[in-house]
């Protein structure tokens, strides 16, 4: 299953507000559809609230995985850093000789 974005959950969101707002306000001027077009747009609101949380827990999840890409990514920075000072080459020779006696084994 294909995860809808974060953005996404606000948008529907923000929508079904609006909509629920639009609802109240024409039920302040059609007096016969007050009670149904209130009733409606509280059910509307009731509704948004879950897609608050849906939309706040994805939005953390997000957050998260981009951290997680970043930290990767410093990392690998920080490796070749490391790598190129020669104290990295030599750690990264003697690595390399030991996988090599290793597999001669």
């Amino acid at each position: 299953m294909r995860s809808i974005k974060a953005t996404t959950w606000l948008y529907v969101g923000g929508i079904i507000i609006a909509f629920s707002i639009v609802l109240q306000i024409i039920a302040l001027f059609l007096p016969p559809f007050t009670f149904t077009l209130s009733l409606v747009g509280l059910i509307l609101n009731a509704a948004s609230v879950p897609l608050t949380i849906v939309q706040a827990f994805r939005s953390a999840l997000e957050q998260i995985q981009l951290f997680e890409q970043e930290r990767i990514a410093r990392d690998m920075a920080d490796q070749r850093v490391f790598s190129e000072t020669q104290k990295g080459r030599t750690l990264g020779a003697l690595s390399q000789r030991r996988a090599e006696v290793h597999m001669d084994n």
